[in-house]
C-alpha cells in the first residue's frame, strides 16, 4: 500500500509494537471474514484472463438478454401454431323465437370442429413460426459473437494500455533519474545551464505522455466494465493461440458452416417459402369435420346434436391472393440474390 503512515508510533517501542501490529492485522482478517460482502469484494479484486471477461461478457449483457426474450416469445407463437392441428372446441348461447310465438326461447350449443385439409394453410403457418424461432435462436448467438468481439477488442486494448503506462513510468523514472545527475552536473559548473532546461523539458514531456497514456487506460477500462458489467481490478496478458493444427480452408469452411448470420439467412428463406405456402392456401377451401349439441328449447325441426363436413372458401377481394404470393416469391428471391 502506498502513502500509508502510522501517526502514533511514538507511543509503541521494541515488542509492544509488534504485538500491537499482530492484533491489529487479526482483527481486520476477522472482520473481513464476517463481512457478508466479503466473497464478492474478493471476486471483484480478482485478475482476469481473457476467457473469464468473455464468459463475464455473455452472462449479463443487455442486449444478449433482449434476444433471449425474443427467442422465448418466438418459441411461444410456435406452441401456439401447432395447436391449431388440433380439434377446436367453443360454447354459446342463443336467442330465437317460434313462429307464431312470443316468447324467446334460449339455446345453448356447445360445437367442435377438427381441420381435415386446409390448402397448406396450417403446416405454412407452422413453417413461418419455426422459421422465426429459429431465426430468434440465432439471432442470439449472432448477437453473442458479437458482443464476445467487442469484449476481446476491449479486452486487448485495455492490456495495450497498461504496457504503455508501464513503459512511460520507466520513462519518467529514466527522465528523472537524467534531470538529477545533469542538476548535479551544473550545479559543479561541468555542464551548461541550457543542458538543465533541455532535461527539464523532456522530463515534462515524458510526464505528459505518461497522463495522456494512463487516461487512455481509463477509458479502455470503462469499456470493458461496461461489455461485463462488473468493475475490473486487473487484467492478465492473453495466451498466444496455438493455430498450427488448423488450415487456412478448414478454418474458413468452420467460420461457413456456423455463421449465424448464413444459417439465420437461410432460416429466413424457408420462413417465406412457409409465407407463400399460407398465400397459396387462400386458392383453395377450407374442409373441416364438425359436430354440434344443443341444450334447452330445439326450433321446429331442430336436431339436438348433428355432426356436418364443412367447407369455406374466402379467396380474398380482387386478386389481392396472386399478389400475395407475388410478394412472399419476391421476398425469397431477394434472399437468393444475396
Amino acid at each position: 500500500m502506498r502513502n500509508v503512515r502510522f501517526i502514533s508510533a511514538a507511543h509503541f517501542s521494541g515488542k509492544a509494537w509488534h504485538n500491537a501490529i499482530k492484533k491489529a492485522i487479526a482483527s481486520i482478517f476477522l472482520v473481513a471474514l464476517a463481512w457478508p460482502g466479503y466473497t464478492k469484494e474478493a471476486e471483484i479484486l480478482q485478475v482476469l484472463t481473457l476467457d473469464q471477461t468473455l464468459a463475464l461478457s455473455v452472462q449479463s449483457h443487455p442486449l444478449i438478454l433482449a434476444k433471449k426474450q425474443e427467442f422465448q416469445a418466438a418459441e411461444g407463437d410456435l406452441s401456439a401454431a401447432r395447436w391449431a392441428l388440433f380439434p377446436n372446441a367453443g360454447f354459446s348461447v342463443r336467442g330465437f323465437r317460434k313462429d307464431g310465438d312470443q316468447e324467446a326461447l334460449d339455446q345453448e350449443v356447445l360445437s367442435v370442429s377438427q381441420p381435415i385439409w386446409t390448402g397448406g394453410k396450417i403446416t405454412g403457418a407452422i413453417g413461418v413460426a419455426k422459421a422465426k424461432r429459429d431465426a430468434a435462436k440465432l439471432a442470439v448467438i449472432e448477437t453473442e459473437q458479437a458482443v464476445l468481439v467487442d469484449t476481446a477488442r476491449s479486452f486487448i486494448d485495455m492490456h495495450r494500455a497498461k504496457l504503455k503506462v508501464d513503459i512511460s513510468l520507466s520513462n519518467v523514472e529514466e527522465h528523472e533519474r537524467l534531470y538529477k545527475i545533469i542538476e548535479r552536473r551544473v550545479g559543479a559548473a561541468t555542464s551548461p545551464q541550457v543542458d538543465l532546461r533541455l532535461a527539464n523539458a523532456r522530463l515534462a514531456f515524458s510526464k505528459s505522455q505518461l497522463l495522456q497514456n494512463s487516461n487512455a487506460l481509463d477509458v479502455a477500462k470503462a469499456d470493458l466494465e461496461q461489455l461485463i458489467g462488473r468493475p475490473i481490478y486487473d487484467i492478465t496478458a492473453p495466451q498466444a493461440a496455438d493455430m498450427s493444427q488448423f488450415s487456412l480452408g478448414e478454418a474458413e469452411n468452420a467460420a461457413l458452416s456456423f455463421s449465424p448470420a448464413i444459417r439465420k439467412m437461410r432460416s429466413e428463406i424457408a420462413g417465406l417459402k412457409s409465407e407463400e405456402k399460407v398465400a397459396k392456401s387462400a386458392l383453395y377451401p377450407q374442409i373441416s369435420l364438425g359436430y354440434e349439441k344443443r341444450y334447452g328449447d330445439l326450433a321446429i325441426d331442430q336436431e339436438d346434436e348433428q355432426v356436418f363436413l364443412g367447407l369455406d372458401f374466402q379467396p380474398g377481394a380482387g386478386l389481392s391472393t396472386r399478389s400475395s404470393i407475388r410478394v412472399s416469391q419476391a421476398k425469397k428471391g431477394a434472399l437468393f440474390a444475396l
